[in-house]
């Protein structure tokens, strides 16, 4: 590649952040154990449900994440969706090296994975597939259970910045 090309490419990269900040995501936090019982966790903004049949979700991973052996190597995970109070736990789980479960209080599920007490939703998955994209990998989970708190606000991402979301405060449609 050429010094221009590289150039180009930097440029573009850049511009593909900047337009992508503009993109609101929510803020979810997906947890596991690896074999030895050691939990690992991270924040994530790229997250999506995949399928209804079978019930599926998919969370991306960058490869260069300390945790990236312990999830490509698990067979459940936990996605957890972070309360609009709570961005310093977003960050907390985003920070390599960090001690991701200090001070974080969390009931395990009946496959010994970590939930965040105070999240306002969880997924838990069956590890399914991973598919290798880039500088990320794309994790997909069959879900095997699913819960939710009617009446708390997530913790969103937008514009570089954490947000929350509520349907009281401006609701669109009813439906």
């Amino acid at each position: 590649m050429t010094h221009e090309s590289r150039a180009e490419m930097e440029d573009l990269k850049q511009h593909f952040k900047a337009t992508m900040a503009h993109y609101p995501s929510g803020v979810v936090i997906i947890t596991t154990r690896d074999a030895e019982g050691v939990a690992h966790g991270f924040t994530a903004t790229s997250f999506s449900s995949l399928s209804m049949d079978p019930p599926s979700i998919l969370v991306c991973l960058a490869s260069s994440a300390f945790c990236y052996d312990a999830f490509i190597r698990a067979r459940h995970f936990v996605v957890n969706f972070v309360d609009a109070r709570h961005d310093e736990l977003a960050l907390q789980f985003s920070r390599r090296g960090a001690d991701k479960f200090g001070g974080v209080a969390t009931r395990m599920t009946g496959n010994d994975v970590p939930v965040l007490d105070d999240a306002v939703a969880f997924i838990e998955c069956e590890a399914a597939d991973h598919l290798v994209s880039g500088d990320h990998t794309i994790l997909v989970g069959n879900v095997l259970a699913a819960q939710a708190a009617a009446d708390r606000d997530v913790l969103v991402h937008y514009r570089r910045q954490f947000g929350r979301v509520s349907l009281a405060a401006a609701p669109i449609h009813a439906g």
